[in-house]
């Protein structure tokens, strides 16, 4: 009779444990998809103002009248240059770059 209560004892045992480990996989999961869902969403909200400030650096008149690597050698070439790459080590960016349609696509719309 005493070794059944030690088995019954045993098995309640197990199972208490194993429901006390299920509810904190639950919490755990819950905790991390919230995190995430908020890291998510602030690294978004960084990635948005820190393109809004990147596109005050130079304005569309600049870039238009740089039209290929010819303009490399020009002055307005490497002013841009120098505030691209001061943006880039004030909001601790690896690089920033601008992008302009080809003259093709910009007469075409």
């Amino acid at each position: 009779m005493k070794n059944y209560n030690n088995s019954t004892f045993a098995v309640i045992l197990f199972f208490a444990s194993s429901f006390i480990v299920l509810i904190i996989s639950i919490y755990t999961n819950v905790m991390i998809n919230s995190i995430s869902v908020f890291l998510k969403d602030n690294i978004e909200m960084r990635l948005l103002a820190t393109a809004m400030a990147a596109a005050k650096v130079a304005t569309a008149e600049e870039l238009a009248r740089l039209a290929g690597p010819a303009d490399m050698d020009s002055p307005l070439y490497a002013d841009i240059r120098k505030r691209l790459i001061s943006f880039a080590d004030e909001n601790r960016i690896l690089y920033a770059i601008t992008c302009a349609r080809p003259m093709m696509a910009r007469r075409s719309s």
